[in-house]
Parts: C-alpha cells; structure tokens; sequence
C-alpha cells in the first residue's frame, strides 16, 4: 500500500496544482454572487419638529443591519462608509412608528443588489421638555493643611439651567461643584466642572439629552489660620449676707476661632459681659452655659459652630470673728475699776436690802444668759464677759454695804 501512494508522486503534486487553477479560472469566469452585510448607525433629521414644540424623544433601536448580495470580487471594495442610514421625525405619528432610510454611495450602488433593513421601523417615543433652576452648591474633598480652616466659597454664576426630558430632571436634587482642600494653607480659586447629585447626596450621572446653561462654574475660596482665644467671664450682682464672690471660671477656657490675619493677631480673649451671669442673694455657686457665637470680636468666627461655654461663680461663705479680752488680769483690773468708780458714786446709804436682792437676781439672770449664748455661738463670748464683770461689781458693792 505504502509502495503504491509513493508511485508517480510528482505526477499527483502537478494534478493538485492544475486542479487549483481550473477552479480559479471557473471562479473568475462565474462571478458566484455572495450575501455582505452592514451595521449602521441611525441618524436622526428634522429633530426640531419635536423640539420647537417643548418635546424630546428616544428611539427603541440606535442602528440597522444591511444585508446585500455583491458578486465575490468586489466584495472587498464596499464598506459602511458607503452606507447612510436614517430616520425623519418629520414622518413621525402618535403611533410612533418611523421608517429607516438607507443610501448607498454612487461609487458602490452599481455593485450591490437585494438590499435588505433590520429593522425597518424604528419606534420614538416622546416627551416633555423641562427647564429648571439649580443654585450651585459646593462639595469640598480632602483637608487643609493642620492649623488651617477653609472660608466660606464664593461662586460665579452662583445658579444654573438644567434642560431636559421632565423624568432625567426629576431625579436631580442639587447642582454643584467639587473643590479639592488637599493640604491648603491658602486662598484657592479656579473652575470646576458641574456635577449632579441625588436626593441623598450622592453624585449621579444624567441622560445624555441633558444640558445645562453652563457647564463650569468659577470660584474662590479663602483659606484662613485657626487660632485659640481664652474665655474672660465676670458676674454681676451681691451674694447673700455672710458670702462673697470668690472668682468666675469658664469651661471649656479656650475655644478656636478663624478669621483674616489682621482682625486674628488683634485679639488674644473674648469678654463675656457680667450681665450674663447674676449672683444676687447666692449662698452656692451658680452656672450658665451661654452661645459665645455673640460676643466673638467682629471678623472673627467659630472653628466648630454652636460651641457652648459654661461660666461658674464661685461663693463662698466669709469667716465670723469675735474679739476677745487680753487677758484675765485686764479684766479684773477693768472690774475693779469698775467697782471702785461705782463705790465713789454711790452715798454710803444709798443701797437698801431690795436693791441687793433686785441686783443678785439679775445677776445670776445674767449669768445663766451669758453660759446659753457661749455654747450656741463664738460671737456671745464678749457678752459673757460682760456679764461676769457686772456680776462682780455687784458682788463688791454687796461686801461693802454689808460692811457698814
């Protein structure tokens, strides 16, 4: 078997090739038509007989298939660019039904036969037009250098028009820009492009029939130096018999503000006036939390808005004193005196039994007095002296009438 494939091998090789070339020449000869096909895309004419009338609209199909039959040597010459496909709204009807037109290029229509749409009929479908107004919001990315807080932007047109079918509009909320803060220690300024956001916040992208009246908006931004002012607090009024104000303190001590370089260097406190904290008839310490957002020097603002500051009075309670003899020698000295200067005054016979009498009673009446008040306050004990020296004049007055 293997002998006989072998045999005249050169004689098969030249029957092959001679084959091959009869079924050239056969091809050549025949021109055998073969079925090419085209996708192109859909153009659209005579849109504004929808647009003048507020309407937009979208089609169901974007491009058509072609199918043609060409004799297989041209094949090759004919490409899409030798192709428009289209349809006119001006054929547009409530069905909204349109045909699709296709023109071959005079260089290729002689070549191409049979030619055939997929589809045929394009369906548009309509809607109205809105015109809404968005002002421009600012969307800020990234953090300014440490020590640094960005101002508040300013933007030019600060609005815009968004034009568009009612139900793409519909789901805009806001219209705005993004500025990037990364690491800025100074005033930024520039333009960005707009962007669109949702009722939620989030960035969304819109249908291509949207426009705006703009499409970048300008800005500036002034980048402004953080820095920290003490809290200075009074109080007004007058604590209660026997108290005293002691000092006002504020809580938190520091806060941080942000303003231009001029107006931040002038200031190193912020004041809080005394009428906003009264302490009339206090025996305790008395609080308020207060906005300090009123009394910041003009310029100047909050680097956190709504801080609160508590300021606190302090009262406390002012130490009772009593004064007190010397010592016991000056006070019986003060008692002797005291007897010798009443004896000199008084005539020899010029106390009788009831006046001794009347005397004791209201001495030991003294007595008992003086001993109640010393144990119920420190400030009684000048009294009880009193009442001990009175005792002992009368005690010596008695000595002496007796003697006589």
């Amino acid at each position: 078997m293997k002998k006989r494939l072998s045999q005249n091998f050169g004689l098969k090789v030249i029957s092959i090739v001679i084959a091959f070339l009869l079924w050239l020449l056969v091809v050549n000869i025949s021109q055998p038509e073969v079925t090419a096909t085209q996708t192109l895309n859909i153009e659209v004419e005579n849109a504004d007989k929808l647009t003048s009338a507020d309407k937009t609209y979208t089609t169901d199909q974007k491009t058509v298939r072609v199918s043609y039959r060409i004799r297989s040597p041209y094949r090759g010459e004919v490409s899409s660019n030798d192709f428009r496909a289209y349809i006119d709204l001006a054929d547009y009807s409530i069905t909204g039904a349109v045909p699709v037109y296709v023109e071959v290029d005079d260089s290729v229509s002689g070549l191409i036969s049979d030619l055939t749409l997929n589809p045929m009929v394009v369906h548009v479908d309509t809607e109205d037009i809105q015109r809404k107004r968005f002002d421009i919001t600012t969307v800020t990315a990234g953090q300014t250098a440490e020590g640094y807080m960005a101002g508040e932007v300013s933007v030019s047109p600060d609005y815009l028009y968004v034009i568009g079918p009612v139900s793409e509009v519909g789901q805009i909320s806001e219209v705005g820009i993004q500025i990037d803060l990364e690491e800025a220690d100074s005033a930024l300024s520039g333009t960005a492009p707009v962007r669109f956001y949702d009722a939620n916040g989030n960035e969304i992208s819109v249908d291509e029939r949207i426009t705006t009246s703009r499409e970048e908006i300008s800005y500036e931004l002034p980048i402004y130096r953080i820095k920290s002012l003490s809290i200075v607090a009074d109080a007004s009024g007058t604590p209660a018999e026997g108290y005293a104000l002691e000092n006002v303190e504020a809580s938190p001590g520091f806060v941080d503000v942000y303003g231009d370089e001029e107006t931040l260097s002038a200031y190193s406190s912020i004041e809080i006036p005394a009428t906003e904290l009264s302490v009339n008839g206090a025996t305790t310490t008395v609080s308020r939390s207060i906005d300090i957002t009123p009394y910041l020097p003009e310029g100047l603002r909050l680097a956190q808005p709504g801080t609160e500051v508590t300021i606190a009075a302090r009262i406390r309670r002012i130490p009772q004193t009593t004064e007190e003899p010397e010592s016991g020698q000056d006070s019986q000295v003060t008692m002797e005196s005291s007897s010798a200067q009443e004896e000199e005054s008084l005539p020899e016979e010029s106390l009788p039994m009831e006046t001794e009498v009347e005397e004791e009673d209201q001495s030991r009446e003294q007595s008992s007095e003086t001993e109640r008040q010393h144990e119920t306050q420190a400030a009684a004990q000048h009294e009880s002296t009193a009442a001990h020296t009175t005792e002992a004049a009368a005690e010596t007055r008695t000595e002496t009438v007796n003697e006589n």
